[in-house]
């Protein structure tokens, strides 16, 4: 019969499937609920083995007060003690390692339980969460509160534990000694008044050390995702100076909690201390006067010892409960942010993807099958407009096919309309990563060195590859067709080929180079509807003449959107369609139609071209439209605020505009490389 070790047994039990709630907790109740769940075998086990230890420890006490009056009393034997109390040391002792042992698993366990919640919600929120909650008191949150709440009932459990030995051992004190046991048990629930009214100051105090460290984290994450812009105006010194003043404000906040932390560690530590000379004097004299024998003095110095144990376990609770009422506001207050999108829908509905795709707040209605543009004169409208038809709030009112977008499950809207915005949010890896997405196998474990190695190489320009096995071919090609579609041929020989590695935000590529591998990343998908904003925006003339052309030959017979002003893109399209700066249809043809009919429509198309309004526009448009000079760098927008909301499919939520911004490509700083096909 094979044999299963008692560390495989823990193995097993911490690796198994454990499911998130759903819905998840919104109350403090449900925290709790949730985690005695999943962990009350292994609570129930560090229950019994802390209340074994405890009784081991108060009934040592006891055997070595036998002991020394056994050794005191002439003819009696010792060997029974000797042999008893060496036994009782030796199973405390086995029990207690055990104990620590579940200690730490609960920690572990509660920890992470806690954090995969969060992190859950996290992904579920988008662009939500920052409406109520900032970014660094979301990553403090995460980061730091968990710990809190898998303590709590950890301490919770060893002061139950402990308990039953404490009124073991007072019930022996008072069989002893009536007046040390009154002693002890008045001292006691006075002891626990006053730490208890401590730490209330002490919960203030964190309340601020919280909030003033969560509004730095705030500070230094800003300046990390936008560091290469702050470098490009020189913001340095701005940000030094603000994040200089806020780790003040921390540090005064710290040193304002001292005093109270102080007296509760002082106060903890001395009193039991105390207490133990209170009994050790009144049980010397008692002992001088004939009432106790020495065994018995050396009892109750045990037992004195003995209920540091209880004592601290208090204190810990106390404590700890000060930072967990703290950390679970933090908790529930990220817990009970509502997203802008639901997925109550379960059972995806018949849907026919070549259907007009009409946007109620609009009213503009887009013909399915077609390639459509959306031209304003302000980019942040048409983009607006785009992330409606994405149902990235459930506040908007789109159909398709006449079919309520909200009315199905989130993953089928996922995969029938895809949003790509201008530039790509990618995390560190594979370049065929970036572009399959969630349909890529994903790549080999690394150590640590290897991973700081490769991050070298990156800094460095030196080409690293990732140590995936074998990328399936059909993958392979899908995802070769999509770079190649959108002309990515630099950015693929700048990272090292499919398996070359991007560092995080793709920062080690161009940005126009990210700009074509979120397109790339969106034609992979092959949606039945696709809606791109400004995917060329920071392209040069013959790149994006060329897009244009593969884009249209490829989503030919299927609905794509795009929002641009750019002619070489709209003299491609089956039709334009033009919104005013409320959004609102103004007028829908081709684009030559527009150009010669609409004069509004004409002077948004030469801005974007970057010519003279003025300049007739009497020749064909597709003709005139290729042979326009390519927008010089001055012309080119910095940013598009407007097109960098979304977030890129089929991601559930948008990105904020402001931090979409700050990762916006074109606004890079000059110094960034270029290969050749940027504006």
């Amino acid at each position: 019969m094979k044999k299963i070790s008692v560390t495989s047994r823990y193995v097993n039990f911490f690796s198994r499937s454990q499911q998130l709630p759903d819905p998840l907790p919104t109350t403090a109740g449900g925290i709790w609920r949730y985690l005695y769940k999943e962990s009350w075998q292994i609570l129930a086990l560090y229950l019994v083995l802390t209340l074994l230890q405890g009784i081991g420890f108060a009934l040592i006490p006891k055997l070595l007060g036998t002991l020394l009056d056994d050794a005191l009393t002439p003819g009696v034997s010792l060997r029974g003690t000797v042999t008893g109390l060496v036994l009782l040391c030796l199973i405390t002792s086995l029990v207690g390692s055990w104990r620590t042992l579940n200690y730490t698993a609960l920690m572990v366990m509660h920890e992470a339980l806690v954090m995969r919640m969060l992190l859950s919600k996290t992904s579920q929120l988008g662009s939500a969460m920052k409406r109520d909650i900032s970014l660094g008191d979301a990553v403090a949150t995460t980061g730091d509160d968990p710990e809190n709440l898998g303590m709590w009932m950890v301490s919770l459990c060893n002061l139950l534990a402990y308990v039953p030995a404490l009124i073991l051992v007072i019930y022996l004190m008072l069989t002893q000694s009536l007046s040390l046991g009154l002693t002890i048990l008045v001292a006691l629930p006075i002891i626990t008044v006053l730490i208890s009214w401590i730490s209330k100051l002490i919960e203030k105090r964190i309340r601020t050390i919280r909030e003033e460290n969560g509004e730095l984290t705030n500070v230094a994450t800003d300046a990390v995702v936008g560091l290469r812009i702050l470098r490009g105006i020189g913001g340095e010194n701005a940000f030094n100076e603000r994040y200089r003043a806020q780790s003040q404000r921390v540090k005064q906040a710290g040193i304002e909690a001292a005093p109270s932390q102080a007296a509760l560690e002082v106060f903890s530590e001395a009193a039991p201390t105390l207490l133990t000379a209170a009994v050790v004097a009144l049980g010397a004299q008692q002992v001088l006067s004939g009432q106790l024998q020495p065994g018995q003095l050396l009892t109750f110095f045990g037992y004195t010892s003995f209920l540091l144990l209880p004592m601290r376990a208090i204190t810990e609770l106390v404590v700890v409960n000060a930072f967990t009422r703290v950390s679970m506001r933090k908790v529930l207050r990220l817990l009970n942010i509502q997203p802008h999108v639901n997925n109550q829908a379960s059972q995806p509905l018949e849907l026919n993807p070549l259907g007009a795709l009409h946007d109620d707040a609009s009213g503009v209605t887009i013909a399915g099958g077609k390639l459509t543009a959306v031209v304003a004169s302000s980019p942040e409208v048409s983009a607006a407009l785009a992330m409606r038809l994405g149902r990235f709030d459930d506040a908007d009112t789109v159909t398709l096919d006449g079919v309520d977008l909200r009315s199905l499950p989130l993953d089928q809207v996922r995969r029938t309309v895809v949003v790509s915005p201008t530039t790509a949010q990618a995390f560190a890896g594979p370049l065929y990563q970036a572009v399959l997405g969630n349909d890529a196998p994903k790549p080999q474990a690394q150590g640590t060195l290897e991973l700081v190695a490769q991050q070298g190489y990156a800094n460095s320009g030196v080409i690293a590859t990732s140590p995936v096995a074998d990328l399936p071919s059909e993958l392979e090609a899908r995802s070769q067709q999509a770079l190649d579609l959108a002309h990515s041929d630099d950015l693929v020989d700048s990272v090292g080929g499919l398996y070359g590695l991007l560092n995080e935000k793709a920062r080690n590529i161009s940005g126009g180079q990210r700009q074509r591998l979120a397109l790339a990343r969106a034609l992979a998908t092959d949606a039945p509807v696709l809606v791109l904003l400004e995917p060329t925006s920071a392209l040069d003339s013959h790149t994006e003449n060329n897009i244009a052309a593969d884009l249209a030959a490829e989503r030919a017979g299927r609905t794509t959107v795009i929002t641009t002003a750019s002619p070489l893109i709209l003299g491609r399209c089956d039709e334009v369609i033009f919104i005013d700066d409320d959004g609102a249809e103004v007028a829908r043809g081709t684009h030559h139609q527009l150009r010669q009919q609409v004069p509004a429509y004409r002077a948004v198309v030469e801005r974007a071209q970057g010519i003279q309004s003025a300049q007739p526009a009497t020749q064909p448009d597709t003709q005139a439209a290729v042979a326009a000079p390519s927008k010089p760098a001055s012309a080119q927008p910095a940013t598009q605020p407007g097109t960098q909301a979304a977030v890129a499919a089929p991601s559930s939520e948008p990105a904020a505009p402001s931090q979409a911004a700050v990762e916006s490509a074109p606004g890079e700083p000059a110094s960034e490389p270029n290969h050749g096909q940027e504006r």
